[in-house]
C-alpha cells in the first residue's frame, strides 16, 4: 500500500493488506469482507478499522503494530466468531486502540492491546494475550481432546480444562457436555437438539449419545479425564466435548477424537452356581426348578457353547460316568439344558438340547425350547452385551451303575463371538 490521500474515505476489500508504503488514513473507513483470510502486513494506522464478516480471520505481523485512530469494529456472530491471529505462531502483535471499539464474538490468540483495555463481549481468548484484553465470554474450545480404548472394554478421554473466559478464570458450577457416535458427524449435526435430556442424544446409548456432568476447575489448563463405559466391542466412536460457564455460555466445540473400543468376552453366572438334583432313581428323568442366570457381561454379541467336562464323586474321585446323545443305559446319562425365560418341563427338552462331552454351540434351535411364545423364547445365540438369559436343566438317569454314590456334573459354559 502506498500513499492514499484523506479523499478516500472509504475502502473496502477481502484479501490482505500489505503496508510497504505510507498510508494516510485521514477520515477513512477500512472495511474488511468475506470469509477468506487477510493478512495484516506492516504497521499502519487506521482511522476506522472494521470487520463484520463472520468466520473471517485475520493474521497480523509477527512483531508489527496495528494503531486505531478513531474506532475498531469486530463483530462475528456466536455460531462463527472472528478469529485473530499471528502470521507466526506464539510470536506476538499488537493493536493501539481508541476507547471507542467494538469487539464481539471475536477469538483472540498472540496480541497486546497496548494505550487502552479491549474489552471483548461473548468472545474466546486462546491464549498468550496482554491483560488489557479484557474476556467477557464463554470457556475457549477445548483442542486436545484424545480418546483411548482399554484392555477392560472401556474409553478413557482426556483434555485439558479452559477457563470460565476463554482460558481465564476460574469455572464455578459449570458443566462439562460429552457427546458421541458411530459416524464423524458435521459440526451442525454434533450440535443437533443441543437441550439437556433431548431423546435424539439420549435413547440411543451405544451409536449417539450426550453426557453433561457438573464441574468446578481451580483455573485453566487443568488435566480432566473420564471413562465411558459399556459401549459396543470392535466399534469405533466419534466424541466431542463442550465447556459451560457458571453464566450458562457454552464454548465452541472442541477437535475430534476417536477411537475403536476392545473387544471384550466375559459372562457371569448368578446363583445358583451349583444346582442340586437330590435323590433321583435309576432310569429316571427330572428337571431343575430354578435355572442358572447367565448375563453377557462382555461388550460385543455371543454365542453360548456348553459341554460336559467332567463327572465325578462328591470326594472328587472320578466317575465311570459318561454323558450319551442317544439313551441311557449302564453308567450312561443324558444331560439337556435350553434357555428360556420362566421355566421348562420335561417335554421342552429335545435331542437339539442334549450337552454332551464336546463343545456344542446354541443356534436358533440348539438349547431353546422349540415353539416357545415371546416375550419368555431365548436362544443362546447372538447374546447382546448386559443381555441375561436364564438356562433350564434336565438328566435322565443310567439305567444300571458301576458304583453307587453323589456325583457331581460339571457343565462348562463359554462364549464365543457371534459371527
Amino acid at each position: 500500500m502506498s500513499s492514499v490521500g484523506k479523499q478516500a474515505p472509504l475502502i473496502s476489500l477481502s484479501g490482505s493488506w500489505v503496508n510497504e508504503g505510507v498510508f494516510e488514513a485521514g477520515f477513512s473507513t477500512v472495511t474488511f469482507y468475506g470469509v477468506s483470510p487477510s493478512t495484516i502486513s506492516g504497521n499502519t494506522s487506521f482511522y476506522t478499522f472494521q470487520s463484520t464478516a463472520p468466520g473471517k480471520t485475520f493474521y497480523f505481523t509477527a512483531g508489527t503494530t496495528q494503531t486505531i485512530i478513531n474506532r475498531l469494529i469486530l463483530a462475528g456472530t456466536s455460531e462463527n466468531r472472528i478469529f485473530l491471529r499471528s502470521a507466526s505462531n506464539g510470536e506476538k502483535w499488537a493493536l493501539d486502540v481508541s476507547t471507542n471499539q467494538v469487539a464481539d464474538y471475536v477469538d483472540v490468540k498472540d496480541s497486546d492491546a497496548l494505550s487502552h483495555t479491549i474489552t471483548a463481549f461473548n468472545s474466546v481468548d486462546s491464549g498468550n494475550n496482554n491483560p488489557n484484553w479484557i474476556f467477557d465470554g464463554p470457556p475457549a474450545a477445548v483442542n486436545d481432546l484424545t480418546a483411548s480404548s482399554l484392555e477392560d472394554g472401556n474409553i478413557l478421554l482426556h483434555w485439558t480444562a479452559p477457563g470460565e473466559n476463554g482460558w481465564n478464570g476460574e469455572i464455578t458450577d459449570g458443566r462439562y457436555k460429552i457427546r458421541w457416535s458411530t459416524i464423524d458427524l458435521s459440526t451442525d449435526g454434533w450440535q443437533d437438539d443441543w437441550d439437556e435430556g433431548t431423546a435424539f442424544w439420549t435413547d440411543d446409548y451405544d451409536n449417539r449419545y450426550s453426557l453433561d456432568f457438573a464441574t468446578t476447575t481451580e483455573g485453566p489448563y487443568e488435566k480432566h479425564s473420564k471413562i465411558i463405559e459399556n459401549l459396543c466391542g470392535g466399534v469405533t466412536y466419534y466424541f466431542r466435548i463442550w465447556t459451560r460457564d457458571s453464566d450458562s455460555r457454552w464454548s465452541d466445540i472442541s477437535n475430534a477424537a476417536t477411537t475403536t473400543v476392545t473387544k471384550v468376552l466375559s459372562i457371569e453366572i448368578a446363583p445358583p452356581a451349583e444346582y442340586d438334583f437330590g435323590s433321583i432313581g435309576l432310569g429316571k428323568s427330572t428337571t431343575s426348578l430354578s435355572s442358572l442366570d447367565i448375563v453377557n457381561a462382555g461388550n460385543i454379541p455371543v454365542d453360548y457353547r456348553l459341554k460336559i467336562s467332567s463327572v465325578s464323586f462328591d470326594d472328587n474321585r472320578q466317575s465311570l460316568w459318561k454323558p450319551t446323545t442317544t439313551a441311557a443305559g449302564h453308567d450312561l446319562f443324558i444331560f439337556y439344558s435350553v434357555f428360556h425365560g420362566t421355566g421348562a418341563s420335561t417335554v421342552d427338552f429335545d435331542v437339539d438340547d442334549v450337552v454332551v462331552g464336546e463343545y456344542r454351540v446354541s443356534s436358533g434351535t440348539r438349547f431353546t425350547v422349540e415353539g416357545a411364545g415371546e416375550p419368555y423364547k431365548q436362544t443362546g445365540a447372538a447374546v447382546a452385551k448386559q443381555d441375561e438369559r436364564n438356562l433350564w436343566l434336565k438328566i435322565d438317569m443310567p439305567v444300571t451303575l458301576s458304583a453307587t454314590g453323589r456325583k457331581k456334573i460339571t457343565l462348562r459354559i463359554e462364549a464365543k463371538e457371534h459371527e
